[in-house]
Order: structure tokens, then C-alpha cells, then sequence
């Protein structure tokens, strides 16, 4: 799990990575040749708002302090479907650095300010878990989290 406030006190929060938010684009838009973007560069834009976003409201108020509205084009809570539409071309939408798993997806990360999640393994203190569930939070436990080498993706994978 991942959220921008602190989470209820009853549960067990073991963070498991921090990933920033980018602003996803077709391939060949005119961000693609930035580093870095603004969250300002969304402005001009039209918006696909991933409804399911944990980090909506947290964006949404970013934009605002900034003086900032966008247009919003579509909504879903499909995320297949948002990155679909991103690639079509039918506008940009914020996602975590790891999230996107459509070709014709870009991304560049968002600057100015830099909004990062922390990825966790979250379940209520005390609880004892079934057999399966203890076996998935003993992997997850023992995976290595940290930082992949500079040009492959999370988990070991060559970006």
C-alpha cells in the first residue's frame, strides 16, 4: 500500500521502496525531450484521472497550490485503460515510476515539487495470518528492495 498521510496506528507498516511520480505521455510528445518536468507542464493538457489513485487528491492539491487546472478528458479506474489512452495520444496522466506497462507509454519524472510515494507492506498489528498469507509476507520480507542498478528497473529487470 501507499498513501500520502500516515497510516491508523493499529496497523504494521513494513516500507518496502519509495517511487516518484512521473507525468506519462505519448511517445513523441513534446515532454519526451525534458529530464525533468513540471508539475505546471501539465497545465496545457488534457488530463486522464486514474480514478483508483491513492495519490489523486494529494496531485489535485499540488496543482492547486500552484494556481493550476486542468482539463480532464476521461476517467477510469482501469489502469490498462488510462495508459491506453495515453499512448493513443488523447492526453497525460500522472503515474508512479514503475506503473506504466503499455508501449507508446513515456515518462518523465515530475519536478518542481517532486512527489514520491513509499510502497509498504501494510496488514493490521497482531493479526495471525493463514498459511498463504504467511508465505507471501516471508517473500516479501526477504526480497531484496533496495535501489536496482542504474539502467534496470525495479526488481531486476533491464529497463
Amino acid at each position: 500500500m501507499a498513501q500520502p498521510e500516515p497510516f491508523h496506528e493499529r496497523l504494521e507498516v513494513l516500507p518496502l521502496y519509495r517511487e516518484r511520480f512521473c507525468i506519462a505521455f505519448p511517445t513523441g510528445h513534446r515532454l519526451e525531450q525534458q529530464n525533468r518536468v513540471s508539475i505546471s507542464d501539465v497545465a496545457d493538457e488534457t488530463y486522464l484521472r486514474r480514478i483508483n489513485c491513492e495519490y489523486r487528491d494529494y496531485l489535485a492539491d499540488r496543482l492547486q497550490e500552484h494556481g493550476l487546472a486542468v482539463r480532464a478528458g476521461f476517467q477510469s479506474e482501469r489502469e490498462d485503460w488510462i495508459q491506453m489512452m495515453v499512448a493513443a495520444g488523447l492526453g497525460v496522466c500522472f503515474l508512479p515510476e514503475f506503473s506504466p506497462t503499455i508501449p507508446g507509454v513515456r515518462t518523465q519524472p515530475v519536478s518542481e515539487p517532486e512527489v514520491a510515494r513509499e510502497v509498504s507492506l501494510v496488514s493490521m498489528a497482531g493479526r495471525r495470518f493463514s498459511p498463504a498469507v504467511l508465505a507471501f509476507t516471508r517473500a516479501i520480507r526477504a526480497y531484496d528492495w533496495s535501489p536496482a542498478p542504474s539502467g534496470w528497473g525495479q526488481a531486476g529487470k533491464l529497463a
